[in-house]
């Protein structure tokens, strides 16, 4: 089977294959490509907003899977963009399921807002792959917080710079390391100037994926204070290395798997940053004051990741397009 996709992850396609399922990666328009293929998987992000390849008349495509990785709507919007989004992105998936596009859903919360507006949708989360994020005790000697997302308002960098770190740093000092990566885009790349020369805050450029996953599994805690996601991949990647998240509770993997598990004590409701710094100086105080707890939950995070590893993920996404394409 041949899948034309503006997306792919390399661990999905990994696996697929094993299937008899070949992820060919289309850079142009996708929604315009010819008969070749079995199957046309196309992930919708923002930007755009508004997308005109939804209005545009498809040729020879037979099968199309709109795979909505883009939150269906933003929580707790405040600006007029937000209000304009949470009107449109419900609108261009209702018209993408009106051309007979097959809609796909990153997390419970979009699967319930569809079927509540009557679209039918199908949900497949999405996996890690832990042949790079490896689970490990060995931590750094420092106590180590990483925050691995681009500086953007809803992945609450503004939080993250403005108060969780200052706080932070106040009460553990010189006591923790702060990694920061993809600091080098440029929106909102400005914001780091308030916390660049500060020793032990570190800021690094986007990393290859090894790299990244070095860093990562030396840090004993992902900093997540997002306001809204789709799925919140970093945080499934977190798991995997052993390293325990703080985040609030937005929709996606936190909100369909980290509550329904142990560690959603570490979970916090938007935007109670003093609970969220809270959680942090009590991991802290576990890490220092207890191993033996501590390895619980590096454990504990280990054990979730691999339910959700691509080996285990990869035959249900390979059991949807078989079951699409022989429909």
């Amino acid at each position: 089977m041949l899948v034309a996709t503006n997306w792919v992850n390399e661990g999905l396609r990994r696996e697929l294959f094993r299937y008899g399922i070949k992820l060919i990666q289309i850079k142009d328009n996708i929604l315009s490509i010819g008969d070749s293929f079995d199957l046309v998987y196309y992930a919708r992000f923002t930007p755009p907003l508004i997308d005109p390849r939804l209005i545009t008349r498809i040729q020879g495509v037979r099968k199309v899977v709109y795979g909505l990785h883009a939150p269906l709507t933003i929580d707790y919007p405040i600006r007029p963009s937000h209000f304009i989004y949470n009107l449109v992105m419900p609108i261009q998936t209702l018209t993408a399921s009106l051309r007979g596009f097959i809609i796909h859903v990153l997390n419970l919360d979009d699967l319930s807002g569809l079927r509540s507006i009557g679209i039918n949708s199908i949900y497949l989360p999405l996996g890690t792959d832990i042949s790079i994020f490896k689970c490990t005790h060995s931590k750094a000697e420092t106590f180590t917080l990483i925050y691995a997302s681009r500086p953007s308002w809803h992945k609450g960098t503004d939080l993250l710079v403005n108060y969780i770190l200052p706080m932070i740093m106040r009460k553990l000092g010189n006591n923790v390391r702060v990694i920061i990566t993809d600091a080098n885009y440029d929106y909102m790349q400005w914001i780091y100037r308030r916390i660049e020369g500060i020793p032990n805050i570190e800021l690094y450029p986007h990393l290859p994926i090894y790299e990244y996953a070095r860093l990562l599994s030396k840090s004993h805690i992902l900093l997540f204070p997002s306001r809204y996601e789709s799925f919140g991949l970093v945080v499934l990647d977190a798991l995997a290395s052993g390293v325990i998240p703080v985040s609030f509770n937005v929709r996606g993997f936190v909100r369909d798997v980290l509550l329904r598990s142990t560690l959603r004590r570490f979970v916090v409701e938007y935007c109670d940053i003093v609970s969220f710094i809270s959680k942090v100086i009590q991991l802290y105080t576990i890490w220092r004051r207890n191993e033996g707890k501590y390895r619980e939950l590096i454990d504990e995070a280990c054990r979730i990741s691999h339910k959700y590893s691509w080996e285990n993920i990869a035959p249900l996404w390979a059991n949807i397009f078989k079951m699409i394409i022989s429909d």
